[in-house]
Order: structure tokens, then C-alpha cells, then sequence
């Protein structure tokens, strides 16, 4: 065969691949990724779950977009978390810890203040995210207070804990501990992380609120908050009012108080917002946006016949590996 006939074919050949390549892409279900284009990981946010209590919250009954997420997206927990509290664990608390470890997603936890403290500053520690933290479980990390993260190119600034009110009704070493409140590495820390980054973050996750964003839910006729009066003289949130006075931010999530709001301002150069019960989008992509707007997600093809087991209602294996 000549060389001209076989550059003749080589070209045939190539032509018929890219014709081929071509229709492939244009009638794929799924639009091939353009080069270099990554999707950016979708952020939840919760508020207490207070172990078995609402965990339960993050069932797929409640949470029916976690059924879609990977373990490259985020679901952040703002304290009480309290599946880390018996010593030696309950099995219920052995069994949900193992569901929520086998969850889609990726959990991350702020430490509260109704926690086993001597539990948490116990975790085998690793570097993620640019600081130390806790691993929980598989898949389950506690971030630790004062430092800034850097999740998925957002700078986040946590810092957990929290004053009991109901402190004199607890047994120290059994349901309080005194490291509900931070130490002065830890607060100083805090100053440090933020001096680092020019006291500017994308987000703050935090238990408890700062003074004035806790002021603003009882001017605002908040009835849980008022209920709750005591909160207002937390060390907690005047440490953290002090560094809402000079931080800049898109938005500060707190929980502690069992409620949610919509986003406010609080004489601060940013905004607040509220968590409780409701696992809320902090950040996720147009699809999920419009999913979540029309409440469908048949798109995934969603089994909702398993939500009983899901919700662990009927496990099989209650305690699996753990």
C-alpha cells in the first residue's frame, strides 16, 4: 500500500472518530464536563441534634436531597451533637453513629455545649482542610474551636461551646463538663486564626450567637428566645460579639437555641442566621437549587420505600462493625 493511501485512511479514520466523539456528546444524557471544570461540592447546615433525639433529622424523610449528595459534599452539624456521649457508648448510640457515618455525605460537627468533652478531646486527630481535627468516625469530623478552615476554597472560621443554664442540675464528669467553656488558648487562637486571614471569612459556624445577633431574636419577639434570657450573659457570646465587631463575613450560622430565622443584620458587616431542626442549603449547585425549590427529586430516582429502614426504624444490623 503506498504512504499516500495510508495517509489517506489515517484521516478517514480520524474524521469518522470525531464525527463519532461529536454525536456521542451531543446526545449523552449528560453534557461532558468542559475541561478544568470541577463541580463545587454542596454545604448543608443543621442545628442541635442532641444525639438519638433528632438525628433522625438527617433521614431521608427530612432530608430527601442528602439522598443525591457524595461524600465530597458537606453536612455541618452547629453543636450538641450528643452521639458522643455515653462511656462506653449505648448500642443505639453505637447504631446511629454507624448510620450517620454511612451517609452519602460528609458529616462535620462544632462541639456544643451539652457534649462529653472528655469523648472529644480523646479523638485521634488529623490535618484536613488546612487545621486539626477530630475524627469521629468514618466520614464524621469534629472541627476544632478558634480555628479557619479552608473548605472547598470558603475560609471558615469555627469556634463550638457554650454556657449550660442548666448546669446545677447535672452531674460534672456525667452530664456537664467545664470544657463546654474555652479555654485562653483556645479564645486566643481564635484572634490569631482571624489576624492570619485579615479578619475576613466567607462563613462562621458557631453554637452559640454573639451578644448583638442574640439581641436581635429578642427584639424580634422570638418566644424561644425569650424563654432563654439566661443565654444572653454567655462568656461565649461576648467572645464572640468581639469578634463580630471586627470580622468581615458572608454569613455567621449558630445554633443553641432551638430555632431558626431567616438571615438578619446585627450591627455587624455581615450576616446571621438561626439553625435548628431543618437541614438548610448554605451553598449548592443551580440543579439542587431547583430540586429543593419544587421539592422533586425524581430526577434521582429517589426509593422512598426505603425510608423506614433509613430512618433506622427497622435496622438489620443495629450495630454492623462498631
Amino acid at each position: 500500500m503506498s504512504k499516500v493511501s495510508c495517509k489517506r485512511r489515517s484521516r478517514w479514520a480520524v474524521s469518522v472518530f470525531s464525527t463519532i466523539k461529536h454525536l456521542y456528546e451531543r446526545f449523552s444524557r449528560t453534557e461532558p464536563r468542559k475541561k478544568g471544570m470541577i463541580r463545587m461540592p454542596d454545604f448543608f447546615i443543621t442545628g442541635d441534634k442532641h444525639g438519638e433525639i433528632e438525628i433522625k433529622d438527617l433521614g431521608v424523610r427530612c432530608f430527601p436531597a442528602g439522598n443525591i449528595l457524595t461524600k465530597r459534599d458537606f453536612v455541618v452539624i452547629l453543636g450538641d451533637f450528643g452521639l458522643l456521649w455515653g462511656n462506653p457508648p449505648k448500642d443505639s448510640e453505637r447504631y446511629w453513629m454507624k448510620w450517620l457515618s454511612e451517609k452519602k455525605w460528609t458529616t462535620l460537627v462544632v462541639d456544643g455545649n451539652h457534649e462529653n468533652f472528655d469523648l472529644f478531646d480523646s479523638l485521634p486527630e488529623e490535618e484536613r482542610w488546612g487545621g486539626p481535627v477530630g475524627v469521629i468516625a468514618p466520614d464524621v469530623y469534629y472541627l476544632k474551636r478558634g480555628y479557619v478552615y479552608e473548605i472547598a476554597n470558603k475560609k471558615v472560621f469555627v469556634f463550638g461551646g457554650g454556657e449550660s443554664i442548666d448546669r446545677d442540675g447535672r452531674i460534672p464528669g456525667k452530664s456537664w463538663w467545664s470544657r463546654e467553656l474555652p479555654s485562653h488558648e483556645e479564645t486566643e487562637r481564635g484572634f490569631e486564626s482571624l489576624g492570619r486571614v485579615g479578619w475576613k471569612v466567607d462563613w462562621v459556624w458557631t453554637h452559640a450567637a454573639p451578644c448583638r445577633a442574640f439581641d436581635h431574636l429578642m427584639k424580634n419577639h422570638y418566644a424561644v428566645a425569650h424563654l432563654q434570657r439566661e443565654k444572653k450573659d454567655d462568656p461565649v457570646s461576648r467572645y464572640l460579639d468581639e469578634l463580630a465587631g471586627e470580622l468581615e463575613f458572608s454569613l455567621w450560622c449558630f445554633g443553641h437555641y432551638h430555632l431558626q430565622s431567616r438571615p438578619f443584620e446585627a450591627g455587624a458587616n455581615g450576616l446571621f442566621r438561626a439553625e435548628y431542626r431543618e437541614v438548610r442549603p448554605l451553598s449548592v449547585s443551580e440543579r439542587m437549587k431547583k430540586a429543593l425549590a419544587a421539592n422533586d427529586f425524581k430526577e434521582w430516582k429517589i426509593d422512598f420505600d426505603e425510608m423506614i429502614e433509613d430512618e433506622g426504624m427497622n435496622p438489620k444490623e443495629p450495630l454492623g462493625g462498631w
